[in-house]
């Protein structure tokens, strides 16, 4: 991970697991998962991370580590991960297709183990195969990440040993606080859109996202059609924050935001035209509004 972070040098682990079971000529189930761990580099704080290959196995295999790792690591898994599991239906009919799933995030054992079970990604999207309608495609989802395993938090004893605890998950930060660009990459966040990266330091190094504004809700729709020849896409979004746990915000600051474009009937030109706007506005951030004027070129040059 190339970009200004806490920790230099940072390097990354992935991988995915998926399987596709045909319940019927129509219908197809896809289960699986993706794992994604930040693990070795150089910490300002905490001095050179473990990066041998006997580390690796433990970073692949999502392992505690040994002796020789930091206390937080000996208790937890050794680096920063995170994942999630997937299941979808897919059916293809004869006159309509239609996609269910469900996307589960996971930062830690509790997460693998559904114990923040209400926390999903839930999506239904349908598509009408009829593409010069006024409404050809639909695509509704909505995004809870509030419960985070409950509240209950790491804690050290009277005698200075940490324990782990289920709770405060901090989707896309590091709970042990080593990788503590958490998952950012150049100022931006990777993973969900609604979740807030921190304005970047005096060093140009982004420090994670907004803790309390990674629990939130979120609906989303998309419509796509045509009217009079006029092909349009909008997508409308609306989110809740919730801040932290102890701390929630009060009142609760909400965003409501939106695009619409539309593809202009094709003409003489040998061009295609897009016009588009998009605005956010809300009590979470400042009145946003903006268009563009897209030209496409399609064909063999």
């Amino acid at each position: 991970m190339n970009d200004k972070r806490v920790v230099t040098n940072t390097r990354l682990h992935s991988k995915s697991l998926f399987f596709k079971s045909k319940l019927s000529s129509k219908l197809d189930l896809i289960t699986g998962l993706n794992h994604y761990a930040q693990w070795g580099g150089d910490s300002p704080t905490y001095g050179k991370q473990l990066s041998s290959f006997k580390d690796y196995i433990k970073i692949v295999s999502g392992s505690s580590g040994g002796s020789d790792a930091l206390t937080g690591d000996q208790i937890n898994v050794l680096g920063n991960h995170l994942g999630y599991f997937l299941v979808q239906l897919n059916y293809q009919g004869n006159k309509v297709n239609w996609n269910f799933y469900w996307s589960h995030p996971f930062e830690d054992r509790s997460g693998i183990e559904l114990l923040n079970y209400p926390d999903a990604l839930y999506g239904f999207f349908i598509d009408f195969k009829k593409p010069k309608v006024i409404i050809s495609k639909v695509l509704t989802e909505f995004t809870y990440t509030k419960h985070m395993s409950g509240k209950a938090p790491h804690y050290t004893d009277k005698f200075g040993i940490p324990h782990a605890a289920s709770g405060r998950d901090n989707y896309f930060n590091h709970n042990m606080g080593v990788y503590g660009s958490g998952w950012t990459y150049y100022g931006n966040g990777i993973g969900s859109p609604f979740f807030t990266t921190n304005t970047k330091d005096s060093d140009g190094i982004t420090k994670g996202i907004i803790r309390g504004d990674n629990r939130l809700m979120a609906f989303n729709i998309g419509i796509e059609g045509t009217i009079n020849k006029i092909s349009y896409k909008t997508i409308i979004s609306h989110t809740t924050y919730f801040g932290w746990f102890g701390n929630e915000y009060d009142p609760k600051p909400q965003q409501f935001s939106g695009l619409f474009e539309i593809n202009l009937p094709k003409s003489n030109l040998p061009i295609e035209i897009t016009l588009g706007t998009a605005f956010d506005t809300g009590t979470y951030r400042s009145v946003n509004f903006g268009g563009f004027l897209k030209l496409t070129k399609k064909g063999n040059f």
